[in-house]
């Protein structure tokens, strides 16, 4: 198994639901439908991408895959904007987009 393949079951709508609020999966999905990102890189066991929110520079946002302690896999996000940077979401609706 491929590690894209650990990845694309954290990506699955169901979990993404489990894994952020619903306003960030509302805007997210929003997003996403107005093919507001770019730039996509599958690497290891992640991806990253830029997405065009309300400012006029995208965000550069990425997601993975990591393992706890107890071996769950669970979804790890990081973003270049003030809502995941000043730690209102874990996984802001940029990543969500992603």
């Amino acid at each position: 198994m491929s590690k894209l393949d650990n990845l694309i079951p954290l990506l699955d709508p169901e979990a993404l639901v489990r894994a952020v609020s619903p306003k960030a999966l509302k805007a997210g999905q929003e997003l996403f439908q107005n093919n507001a990102v770019t730039d996509i890189v599958v690497s290891g066991e992640g991806v990253r991408g830029k997405i065009k929110g309300s400012h006029p520079v995208p965000h550069t946002t990425s997601l993975r895959r990591v393992v706890t302690q107890n071996g769950q896999a669970k979804l790890e996000a990081h973003c270049s904007c003030p809502t995941f940077a000043d730690g209102w979401e874990k996984v802001c609706h940029h990543a969500v987009a992603l």
